[in-house]
Protein backbone atom coordinates (compact mmCIF):
# COMPACT_ATOMS: atom_id res chain seq x y z
CA UNK A 1 0.00 0.00 0.00
CA UNK A 2 1.18 3.61 -0.48
CA UNK A 3 2.09 5.61 2.30
CA UNK A 4 3.04 9.53 2.17
CA UNK A 5 4.74 11.38 4.93
CA UNK A 6 3.48 14.81 5.28
CA UNK A 7 5.33 17.36 7.42
CA UNK A 8 3.49 20.83 8.31
CA UNK A 9 5.18 23.80 7.09
CA UNK A 10 3.78 26.70 9.03
CA UNK A 11 1.60 27.33 12.34
CA UNK A 12 1.05 25.98 15.45
CA UNK A 13 1.50 22.55 14.17
CA UNK A 14 4.97 23.48 12.72
CA UNK A 15 6.76 20.15 12.27
CA UNK A 16 4.40 17.86 13.25
CA UNK A 17 4.30 14.69 10.76
CA UNK A 18 1.74 12.96 9.56
CA UNK A 19 1.41 9.34 7.52
CA UNK A 20 -1.18 9.24 4.56
CA UNK A 21 -1.88 5.63 3.59
CA UNK A 22 -3.72 5.14 0.11
CA UNK A 23 -6.72 3.20 0.49
CA UNK A 24 -6.54 -0.53 -1.33
CA UNK A 25 -8.86 -0.68 -4.26
CA UNK A 26 -11.82 -2.23 -2.84
CA UNK A 27 -12.04 0.32 -0.06
CA UNK A 28 -11.19 3.09 -2.82
CA UNK A 29 -13.93 1.45 -4.93
CA UNK A 30 -16.81 1.52 -2.38
CA UNK A 31 -15.45 4.82 -0.82
CA UNK A 32 -15.57 6.70 -4.93
CA UNK A 33 -19.08 4.77 -5.30
CA UNK A 34 -20.27 6.67 -2.16
CA UNK A 35 -18.79 9.76 -2.99
CA UNK A 36 -20.88 9.91 -5.93
CA UNK A 37 -24.08 8.47 -4.49
CA UNK A 38 -23.29 11.55 -2.10
CA UNK A 39 -22.69 14.31 -4.67
CA UNK A 40 -25.66 13.88 -6.79
CA UNK A 41 -28.38 12.98 -4.33
CA UNK A 42 -30.18 15.81 -5.25
CA UNK A 43 -29.15 15.73 -8.61
CA UNK A 44 -32.15 14.46 -11.24
CA UNK A 45 -31.56 11.51 -12.57
CA UNK A 46 -31.37 12.16 -16.30
CA UNK A 47 -28.76 14.40 -15.38
CA UNK A 48 -26.31 12.45 -13.44
CA UNK A 49 -24.29 10.70 -16.08
CA UNK A 50 -23.24 13.97 -17.04
CA UNK A 51 -22.78 15.35 -13.31
CA UNK A 52 -20.76 12.66 -12.52
CA UNK A 53 -18.61 11.90 -16.13
CA UNK A 54 -17.37 15.29 -14.30
CA UNK A 55 -16.36 14.28 -11.35
CA UNK A 56 -12.95 13.69 -11.79
CA UNK A 57 -12.12 17.09 -12.93
CA UNK A 58 -13.79 18.48 -9.81
CA UNK A 59 -11.80 16.23 -7.59
CA UNK A 60 -8.52 16.68 -8.95
CA UNK A 61 -8.98 20.57 -8.91
CA UNK A 62 -9.20 20.58 -5.74
CA UNK A 63 -12.75 20.99 -4.85
CA UNK A 64 -13.52 17.15 -4.17
CA UNK A 65 -13.24 18.27 -0.39
CA UNK A 66 -15.81 21.44 -0.45
CA UNK A 67 -18.06 18.90 -2.33
CA UNK A 68 -17.77 16.34 -0.03
CA UNK A 69 -18.46 19.00 2.94
CA UNK A 70 -21.97 20.43 1.14
CA UNK A 71 -22.83 16.80 1.10
CA UNK A 72 -25.81 15.83 3.44
CA UNK A 73 -24.23 14.28 6.60
CA UNK A 74 -24.97 10.64 5.73
CA UNK A 75 -22.76 10.59 3.45
CA UNK A 76 -19.92 13.16 4.24
CA UNK A 77 -19.78 11.56 7.78
CA UNK A 78 -19.15 8.11 6.69
CA UNK A 79 -17.06 9.65 3.68
CA UNK A 80 -14.71 11.77 6.02
CA UNK A 81 -14.73 8.58 8.59
CA UNK A 82 -12.73 7.22 5.56
CA UNK A 83 -10.33 9.47 4.81
CA UNK A 84 -9.83 9.24 8.68
CA UNK A 85 -9.18 5.71 8.63
CA UNK A 86 -5.71 6.42 6.15
CA UNK A 87 -4.31 8.92 8.18
CA UNK A 88 -1.74 8.54 11.56
CA UNK A 89 -0.06 11.22 13.81
CA UNK A 90 3.53 10.80 14.92
CA UNK A 91 3.34 11.27 18.31
CA UNK A 92 5.93 13.49 20.23
CA UNK A 93 8.00 10.29 21.30
CA UNK A 94 8.85 10.30 16.75
CA UNK A 95 8.07 6.16 16.92
CA UNK A 96 4.51 5.71 18.26
CA UNK A 97 1.59 6.52 15.49
CA UNK A 98 -1.57 7.89 16.80
CA UNK A 99 -4.89 7.13 14.74
CA UNK A 100 -7.45 9.52 13.61
CA UNK A 101 -9.58 8.56 16.54
CA UNK A 102 -6.78 10.41 18.85
CA UNK A 103 -5.69 13.02 17.02
CA UNK A 104 -8.41 15.74 17.75
CA UNK A 105 -7.05 16.63 21.08
CA UNK A 106 -2.76 17.05 19.65
CA UNK A 107 -3.50 19.19 16.67
CA UNK A 108 -5.13 22.29 15.65
CA UNK A 109 -8.83 22.46 13.43
CA UNK A 110 -6.45 23.61 10.40
CA UNK A 111 -4.15 21.05 10.25
CA UNK A 112 -6.80 18.68 10.02
CA UNK A 113 -8.45 20.40 7.70
CA UNK A 114 -5.22 20.73 5.33
CA UNK A 115 -4.24 16.73 6.55
CA UNK A 116 -7.73 15.98 5.21
CA UNK A 117 -7.05 17.73 1.99
CA UNK A 118 -3.84 15.81 1.37
CA UNK A 119 -5.54 12.56 2.00
CA UNK A 120 -8.42 13.20 -0.22
CA UNK A 121 -5.99 14.13 -3.25
CA UNK A 122 -4.31 10.97 -2.09
CA UNK A 123 -6.55 8.94 -2.78
CA UNK A 124 -8.84 10.54 -6.01
CA UNK A 125 -7.90 7.75 -8.16
CA UNK A 126 -11.17 5.82 -7.66
CA UNK A 127 -13.03 8.54 -9.72
CA UNK A 128 -11.25 7.51 -12.97
CA UNK A 129 -12.26 3.96 -11.63
CA UNK A 130 -15.95 4.61 -10.35
CA UNK A 131 -16.46 6.72 -13.78
CA UNK A 132 -15.26 3.45 -16.26
CA UNK A 133 -18.02 1.48 -14.59
CA UNK A 134 -20.71 3.56 -15.09
CA UNK A 135 -22.45 3.05 -18.31
CA UNK A 136 -21.59 5.48 -20.86
CA UNK A 137 -23.63 8.39 -21.87
CA UNK A 138 -26.13 8.36 -24.68
CA UNK A 139 -24.57 10.10 -28.04
CA UNK A 140 -27.91 12.26 -27.67
CA UNK A 141 -27.22 13.25 -24.30
CA UNK A 142 -23.66 13.38 -24.66
CA UNK A 143 -24.23 16.23 -27.84
CA UNK A 144 -27.02 17.64 -25.69
CA UNK A 145 -25.01 18.20 -22.84
CA UNK A 146 -22.18 19.53 -24.82
CA UNK A 147 -24.60 22.41 -26.58
CA UNK A 148 -26.03 22.88 -23.53
CA UNK A 149 -22.73 23.44 -21.55
CA UNK A 150 -20.62 24.89 -24.78
CA UNK A 151 -22.86 27.85 -26.26
CA UNK A 152 -20.84 29.61 -29.50
CA UNK A 153 -21.66 32.61 -31.55
CA UNK A 154 -23.77 30.23 -33.87
CA UNK A 155 -26.60 29.84 -31.23
CA UNK A 156 -28.67 32.61 -29.78
CA UNK A 157 -28.70 33.03 -26.24
CA UNK A 158 -32.19 32.61 -24.84
CA UNK A 159 -33.35 35.19 -21.86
Amino acid sequence: MKEVKHVVRSGPDKGRAFFIQRMSAFEAEKWGRLFLRGATVDISPDMKPVYVGGMAELASSGLGMNTLRAMPSEYSDQLINGLNGTIELLAVDGVTRLSAACIGEEIEAGTYIDVQQRAFELNIGFFQAVSRSLPKLPKAEAERETTLSAPTSHQPLQP
